[in-house]
């Protein structure tokens, strides 16, 4: 860890004399500390009559604590050397001529090397305890930042965020110039950088795992890679970014079960930077980096299962009430965006004519740019009729492995995409069509965004497929319903009739729904209405059937008194009941006819709505009474009669439960609601009020609705 930066480091490193200021200054300094010894020797000479040596003594002291050794060794050769000659006498006199000036001398000589040899020891203890004071503030600091690595690796969540951790923690931990991190991806490197120092990280770049750097040959190679010299490591790593500004460099792979996965790497300014020490911490970061790299890809595969999950069940809720085929459609599309990442999304449906494949829509491109592909006929050479006609889903990473005379090709280029994958839109080996998912970037999907992607194809399909039998059961069903429906009303001299029937709202299944009014060989009218349970094709042919059977009942003759509506309704549950066709059924059926002068109503209630009355000058009135046991429960049960008279003008209503259902009324006001609605259009024409009745319904279950209304002539 470089003292750049640290105050403390560096004013410690200032404090270790030679180490930091060169030994030839601190002779140089030293030389200069003995000539000024002996200058004031000589001027000292004239003073004392004699040889003074205390100032060279005092100039070695002085040396070594400027200088240190070098410096004291410099000022005792210098001083005691030329003080041999000139001290003693200035007239170059040597005083080894002289015993007591040579013992004199020599004395002087020997307190200068125990000031040199005392201030030795005394400066290598304090070099060795500063020495161990850098240590260990670099220790201190180096654990500071493998904590702070920790930590930092303990929060990233994403393989890219620990990657850029790990590029500047290392540097941080190692005191490294610059640092980087990458992960393998095939045949390349996936490279996150930190800027210099502490400046921001770089953007991940992708070179090939084959480049000539340090980190590429650790992550290659698996085993640590360091090189030692700025020249050694231009010349066998020569594409490193900025090796020429690099004195030292070390790298080292990043394993996961031991596979190498990635590499780590780091440069110095100064050459012989990389130590033991280095390498073992850098050795320990990999590690930490591998197993935040495992934290993050577990995390990131869950992330990414609760995202593909959330997208499944958002289309699986927006598919199960979509029952139009076109609706369908329209929401793959929506939500095929993003699906394994994909930028395009287009659905094509089979023609009616079953010939070619027609483009339904597209979302993520201009339509007008798959013109081409608008309409292709089935029997094309084309990778959209071949997903369609052998079922199976196609990827093609290029839009070069598709035919070169697939107009698909040309389509997807003019859109900036480069690969596509088609999957067959269906269910049971019925296909009704092909989705199609195109990316911009190049994208080989990986075996789970292919399974996923399937699976979001195999849903889609299968509601399409589900709304185009719903369609086709609608469809059988309303023709089957319009056909049992009376085609006209009967036209008697006194009453008049008028009818509506409307199917569920869209979204809902064709009901058993139905009225029916006939003349009798006798002469009465026969009214009915009934409503079969269920909402499917069945349902509707149930409601046939009863029709059918209630008319030859009601018309047979046996007797020279006609039968009852209750006699008509009970053979009526006999027989439907063991030709088991009666599910579960209500059904109001009665009779209109004169009886001594006066036109009255007689009528059998199973179960269902009661009748509505709506005399000429009073009001409305529900017909409640005689309600009994709807058809297919019991048989064999007794049913009664009940009779009203209709008086010149009054109207007589028969309805199913979807003029008044609705989904919340514990207090019965639909009835009310009903009513209401009569008093306020009772005094339309007959057709108009039937209007009036539907349009103004309370009812939101959106059931089938019926209305029969009859008016007796004032």
């Amino acid at each position: 860890m470089s003292s750049h930066g640290h105050p403390g480091l560096e004013r410690l490193e200032r404090r270790l004399g030679p180490r930091t200021r060169g030994r030839v200054a601190a002779t140089a300094l030293g030389a200069l500390l003995g000539l000024g010894g002996v200058a004031i020797g000589l001027a000292l000479h004239s003073i004392t009559s004699g040889a003074s040596y205390a100032q060279l003594v005092g100039a070695v002291a002085l040396a070594m604590l400027l200088g240190g050794v070098p410096a004291g060794i410099g000022a005792t050769v210098v001083g005691w050397g030329l003080g041999a000659f000139i001290v003693e006498d200035p007239s170059w006199s040597s005083v080894f001529a002289d015993r007591d000036e040579l013992l004199r001398w020599a004395t002087s000589l020997l307190a200068a090397a125990v000031v040199v040899a005392v201030g030795w020891a005394m400066r290598r203890g304090h070099e060795r305890a500063a020495v161990a004071a850098v240590e260990a503030e670099r220790s201190r600091r180096r654990l500071e930042a493998i904590q702070e690595l920790t930590a930092g690796l303990s929060a990233a969540v994403r393989p890219a965020d620990v990657a850029e951790v790990l590029a500047r923690g290392v540097v941080e931990a190692l005191g490294a110039r610059r640092g980087s991190f990458g992960l393998v991806e095939g045949d390349e490197l996936v490279v996150a950088e930190s800027g210099d120092g502490a400046g921001p990280s770089r953007s991940p770049v992708r070179v090939p795992l084959s480049i000539r750097t340090p980190l590429a040959a650790a992550a290659r190679e698996g085993h640590v890679v360091w090189v030692e010299r700025r020249a050694e490591l231009v010349r066998a790593f020569p594409d490193a970014a900025g090796g020429a500004a690099a004195g030292s460099a070390l790298a080292v792979p990043v394993r996961r079960g031991g596979v190498v996965i990635g590499g780590m790497a780091v440069d110095f300014r100064e050459s012989g930077a990389v130590t033991l020490e280095r390498r073992a911490v850098a050795t320990l970061a990999a590690e930490l980096g591998a197993q935040a790299l495992e934290r993050a890809r577990l995390y990131e595969l869950e992330r990414l299962e609760a995202e593909r999950n959330g997208r499944l069940q958002s289309l699986t809720a927006a598919l199960a009430v979509s029952l139009v085929p076109a609706d369908v459609a329209a929401i793959v599309r929506e939500q095929g965006i993003g699906t394994a990442g994909a930028d395009a999304v287009a659905v094509h449906l089979v023609s009616e004519s079953g010939e070619a494949l027609e483009l339904e829509g597209a979302s993520g491109v201009d339509t007008t740019s798959l013109d081409r592909v608008g309409r292709l006929p089935l029997e094309r050479d084309s990778a959209l009729a071949t997903a369609f006609s052998r079922g199976r889903a196609s990827f093609h990473p290029s839009l070069a492995t598709l035919h070169p005379d697939d107009p698909l090709q040309p389509a997807l280029e003019a859109e900036g995409l480069v690969s596509a994958a088609l999957f067959p839109l269906g269910a049971s080996r019925r296909v009704h069509g092909v989705l199609l998912l195109g990316w911009r970037t190049a994208q080989a999907l990986a075996p789970d965004d292919r399974a996923f992607a399937g699976t979001f194809a195999s849903q889609s399909g299968q509601a399409l497929d589900r709304a185009i039998r719903y369609e086709s059961e609608r469809t059988i069903a309303e023709t089957l319903q319009q056909s049992v429906l009376p085609q006209a009303l009967p036209e008697v001299d006194g009453v008049t009739f008028a009818a509506r029937y409307l199917p569920g709202e869209a979204g809902v299944d064709v009901g058993g729904d139905w009225y029916d009014a006939f003349a009798l060989p006798d002469g009465d009218l026969a009214v009915g209405v009934g409503d079969v349970a269920g909402h499917d094709l069945s349902a509707a042919a149930t409601m046939g059937q009863l029709r059918s059977m209630l008319r030859a009942l009601a018309c047979e003759t046996g007797s020279e008194i006609p039968a009852t509506p209750s006699d008509v309704v009970c053979r009526l549950d006999r027989v439907a009941s063991r030709l088991d066709v009666t599910g579960f059924t209500t059904l109001a059926f009665g009779r209109v006819g004169r009886r001594a002068g006066r036109t009255v109503f007689r009528w059998a209630n199973a179960g269902h709505p009661p009748p509505v009355l709506v005399p000429p000058d009073g009001e409305p009135e529900l017909l409640r009474e005689g309600v009994g046991m709807v058809l297919g429960v019991a048989p064999d049960r007794q049913r009664t009669d009940r009779e009203v008279e209709l008086a010149p003008g009054a109207t007589l209503l028969l309805y199913t439960d979807g003029l008044v259902e609705r989904r919340n009324d514990p207090d019965d006001t639909a009835s009310a609601h009903l009513l209401d609605l009569v008093r306020r259009g009772k005094e339309l024409p007959l057709s108009d009020l039937c209007d009036h009745l539907v349009r103004g319904t309370g009812a939101d279950t959106g059931d089938d609705m019926v209305v029969l209304a009859l008016r007796v002539a004032p």
